[in-house]
């Protein structure tokens, strides 16, 4: 996740208004955490208003319903603001420019909607560290964002951007974590530069329309540790690239059928999830991401599970492969000892049996098997007898389940149970009052 920096006090501005009216009256408001001001009017008596408020009062936050200003709601307002507040917030901001003047002392602001913003102009400015427009018609990464020497965070989200070039993002040293979420990024542009090094260690672009992408383009990104491309429309992705420091790949969403993992150098690789694509069989050769602790293949179509082919993974704590179609689960030979792995989850497919055979899964303590096709409870108890097993939406018969009350009454095994106006559509039986669903 991206880290956002915070200040205090901040002032909030609700809605931008271009001709005056009489302002009367302080905070309106019973929040201990917030002063309400209706209005305030720049062009008479405003910002004598808001000096006396912030010398009065000790909010952490100052909401401005409703602002009156001569011409822009940026530019010298912001001048005069920045003597106040470190950091500002506007909810509605309805001009085509954005302009932070040289020397403006605020560290963070925030444009939630700016229906009509076109550019964003920045004058040399030290102090700036947290950057977030949304809702905009930025289609460009400004350019003037060099001029934000200590810029760490940028969001543009939900903005018309087609590009992302990397020149751009190089010339913030400071620069950390970056989203651009849900805007129309369709190419990557690497480095044009040679000496140029991205400090980037955040970067989520998760539903934009990416289609191809190589991994390359991040190759002077040698501190990025986490990378967010979820909900693209990735067809196809180049691996062949050392990022040393990833620790987080998430490719979930997209159209991916293949993915070479053995040219992928990550050497402290902790998750890789790659749900939602259009995986038909588990990936194997994982010798050299030894540090892999979560992986996820939830929702492709993948038929069959060897618990095998994830052997090199001796740190690996989660499996999922929730909505796919598998139908079988096995350990080929040798066994195959997973000693950290906890949570395996296989709900939503076509099991009609399961069974740890071939397995040694010592810390082991959570198997989901919802919604398969099982009509007996696997047998899992007797080799790891403390692990909890979640079997909701099976066909389970009751002589099965029966043999298991004492794992009932432990919630060992999770089942369908009547509750309120649910009643069990096939038979029942009882488990200290509790009628326990199962069939004949």
């Amino acid at each position: 996740m991206l880290r956002p920096v915070s200040y205090v006090p901040v002032v909030t501005v609700v809605a931008l208004m271009g001709f005056a009216v009489l302002v009367h009256g302080q905070c309106s408001t019973d929040d201990e955490l917030e002063c309400y001001i209706a209005l305030i009017n720049m062009t008479s008596d405003g910002f004598v208003r808001l000096q006396r408020i912030f010398a009065t009062t000790s909010y952490p936050g100052y909401t401005v319903q409703r602002l009156i200003v001569a011409n822009s709601a940026s530019g010298a307002f912001l001048q005069r603001i920045g003597q106040l507040s470190k950091s500002i917030i506007y909810i509605q901001y309805n001009e085509q420019v954005f302009l932070l003047p040289e020397g403006n002392e605020l560290t963070y602001v925030i444009i939630t909607n700016a229906p009509t913003l076109r550019f964003f102009i920045a004058g040399r400015n030290d102090q700036l560290e947290s950057l977030r427009i949304e809702n905009s018609l930025l289609n460009v990464i400004p350019s003037t964002l060099a001029q934000l020497t200590q810029l760490q965070l940028l969001q543009i989200n939900r903005s018309p951007l087609a590009l992302l070039p990397l020149d751009t993002l190089a010339k913030n040293p400071s620069l950390l974590y970056v989203e651009l979420l849900e805007n129309r990024i369709a190419k990557i542009i690497p480095p044009t530069d040679p000496g140029a090094v991205l400090s980037v260690q955040q970067l989520s672009l998760s539903s934009n329309w990416i289609v191809h992408l190589d991994l390359g383009v991040f190759e002077r990104a040698k501190n990025l540790n986490f990378l967010d491309l979820r909900n693209n429309r990735l067809l196809t992705i180049t691996t062949k690239v050392s990022l040393p420091k990833l620790s987080s790949l998430f490719l979930d969403g997209n159209r991916l059928s293949s993915f070479d993992l053995p040219s992928l150098q990550t050497p402290l690789l902790h998750t890789l999830s790659l749900s939602a694509n259009n995986f038909t069989e588990m990936l194997s050769q994982w010798e050299d991401k030894s540090e892999l602790r979560y992986v996820s293949f939830d929702t492709n179509r993948i038929r069959t599970f060897d618990f095998a082919t994830v052997r090199p993974l001796k740190k690996l704590a989660s499996i999922s492969l929730t909505e796919n179609m598998i139908q079988t689960v096995f350990a080929s030979p040798p066994v195959v000892e997973l000693p950290l792995l906890q949570g395996i989850y296989l709900s939503g497919n076509a099991l009609d049996k399961f069974n740890v055979n071939g397995t040694e899964l010592p810390k082991v303590s959570w198997i989901t098997l919802d919604k398969n096709r099982l009509t007996i409870v696997p047998p899992v108890f007797r080799k790891y007898p403390n692990v909890s097993l979640s079997l909701i939406n099976n066909p389970i018969r009751c002589a099965s389940l029966e043999q298991y009350r004492d794992k009932l009454n432990a919630y060992r095994i999770t089942v369908d149970v009547a509750w309120h106006d649910y009643i069990c559509p096939s038979l029942s039986f009882k488990l200290l009052d509790i009628d326990i669903c199962c069939v004949g």
